[in-house]
């Protein structure tokens, strides 16, 4: 292509180009100089015989050159030049208005010339440019049947013709182009890819392409399938995200383990919310066993009936141990009372034996507060929780550490920051989130809903300080020491409020003085007739 405008100029290649096109010089030439013949107004007093001229071009014996001088002497200037893009000399010409003409004869104009001849073409923005840089726009353009700038277009093999840059786009998965408002049938957006994509292309699926388990089109060669349920993913992280696994027995990606499992993988399985809109505080448990009767319950009727999920733990036994993530329930709803009541296999799941490597995690949220907030609001709780298992305490993961180790949220520590997320089921309400790791291994159903109701305690009671806490232990009056009264001895519940102080005082850094034990010992008894023997109770805390 030429660098110069060919509005005002048209140029001519040498006489081999043409020939080599299959086109006659001489014959280009004689079609142009009859056009001028036949459509301009001849100059008065025979300074251009326009007739001797065009019999002149078809004499066999003219060389190039004599065509050239000749068409000089019509007023046609010519210039030699050397177009890179084309690796040759080329000669312009300008065809100038005939001077002395009548006030009615019209000017013979270039591009007027080189328009009649094909050697130029109008484009759709007016412009007049050499033909061979130009293409025909095709159906689906906006501009259909115009021309315009191959270098302002690119070639649609969706559409099998040209579109112009202006209204293109972009096929990720083919590299290929289409027209904005013809979009082919098997085209479609990817939000994951945040471009379009072919569904007949290699590696484009509709599947899953976030945590949150919303469907979408994707390209992507790393892709996740899953044979247990059908579905793509987009990779293997949102593949993981939503309780997929590879599983190295199968050599596939599965379904966190084989439907005929005992136990799915670990964390395998995606965890359900039974949440309302109405919901403000949640609660979740991870119950680890060791019974080597209970671990043949198949994991996969059971998540399905209830969204429990018994899935395999490295830190238990490898034949007898499994852990039992339940779904997040209300804190102050009777779901964790049904689904417990509903289901015979849960009951002895959770009723199950366990080990000295059995822990009991809880996680706690609400959507008052985020995560930090919440582990702030709860502290003044705390120092009770490691006096109630204060057995735990020697755990590495469970050692009592100063509070804003845990607002720094390492993860491994007695109480872990969760992070802030969005519950399903509450209209989009967001969650802050705090885990509690201290918990000992759950005995029983029984066990498992005092420490639900212990919550409820807390959380009607959140942002208390640790004095405010310290006076209700101390008063046989208070929901707190009625409900530790079902599972201690008040001599126990006085070792615990020293206990409680204790850890206030080194953990917490609260200057809260130790009661007279011995008093506070008296009081509770004088108000409470019962005097448990903690070897003798069931229930434990």
């Amino acid at each position: 292509m030429n660098n110069y405008s060919l509005n005002n100029k048209w140029y001519i290649p040498r006489r081999e180009s043409f020939e080599q096109e299959g086109f006659s010089t001489y014959q280009v030439l004689k079609q142009v100089l009859i056009h001028i013949k036949d459509h301009f107004v001849q100059l008065p007093g025979g300074k251009i015989d326009l007739n001797a001229i065009t019999m002149k071009v078809n004499h066999p014996d003219w060389t190039w050159l004599d065509i050239v001088n000749d068409l000089d002497d019509v007023a046609i200037f010519f210039e030699e030049r050397f177009d890179e893009a084309l690796d040759e000399n080329i000669m312009f010409f300008d065809v100038k208005s005939f001077k002395d003409a009548p006030k009615n004869a019209s000017s013979v104009m270039t591009e007027y010339i080189g328009l009649y001849s094909g050697i130029l073409v109008k484009t759709c923005n007016g412009d007049a440019e050499y033909a061979n840089d130009c293409i025909e726009l095709c159906d689906e353009s906006d501009n259909a049947g115009e021309y315009d700038l191959k270098s302002n277009c690119v070639y649609s093999s969706y559409h099998d013709g040209w579109i112009q840059d202006s209204e293109k786009k972009w096929v990720e998965s083919n590299h290929e182009y289409f027209q904005e408002d013809n979009v082919p049938d098997t085209v479609h957006w990817s939000e994951w890819n945040d471009a379009y994509v072919d569904e007949d292309d290699d590696y484009v699926y509709h599947g899953i392409i976030n945590h949150r388990g919303h469907s979408g089109w994707f390209y992507n060669d790393d892709y996740v399938y899953c044979e247990d349920n059908d579905t793509y993913y987009s990779d293997a992280e949102c593949a993981e995200d939503n309780g997929v696994r590879w599983c190295s027995r199968r050599d596939e990606w599965t379904l966190g383990g084989n439907r005929d499992d005992v136990n799915a993988e670990y964390q395998s399985q995606e965890r359900v919310f039974k949440f309302t809109p109405d919901t403000v505080f949640g609660i979740g448990f991870e119950i680890e066993k060791e019974d080597y009767d209970e671990v043949d319950e198949k994991w996969y009727p059971l998540y399905t009936a209830t969204g429990w999920a018994k899935e395999n733990d490295s830190s238990l036994d490898c034949e007898s141990g499994y852990e039992l993530v339940s779904p997040a329930f209300d804190l102050f709803s009777d779901r964790l009372d049904k689904d417990i009541e509903g289901s015979a296999v849960l009951r002895n799941l959770i009723n199950a034996n366990y080990g000295t490597s059995c822990g009991g995690h809880l996680t706690f949220s609400s959507s008052d507060y985020t995560a930090n907030e919440l582990l702030e609001g709860v502290a003044g709780f705390i120092p009770l929780l490691y006096a109630l298992y204060n057995g735990r305490l020697d755990n590495s993961y469970c050692e009592p550490k100063q509070k804003w180790v845990y607002h720094r949220g390492s993860g491994r520590d007695a109480v872990n920051i969760r992070g802030n997320r969005i519950a399903d089921n509450t209209n989009g309400k967001v969650f802050g989130a705090i885990e509690f790791r201290l918990f000992s291994a759950v005995r029983s159903v029984k066990n498992l809903l005092w420490r639900r109701d212990l919550m409820k305690i807390i959380a009607n009671n959140i942002n208390k300080s640790e004095k405010e806490v310290l006076r209700m232990l101390c008063n046989p009056n208070s929901l707190l020491f009625k409900h530790l009264v079902k599972v201690y001895s008040v001599d126990r519940i006085v070792d615990k409020i020293r206990m409680f102080v204790e850890f206030s005082r080194q953990y917490n850094f609260r200057k809260i003085d130790m009661p007279n034990l011995d008093a506070v010992k008296e009081k509770l008894k004088k108000s409470s007739n019962k005097n448990q023997n903690d070897s003798t109770n069931e229930l434990g805390a």
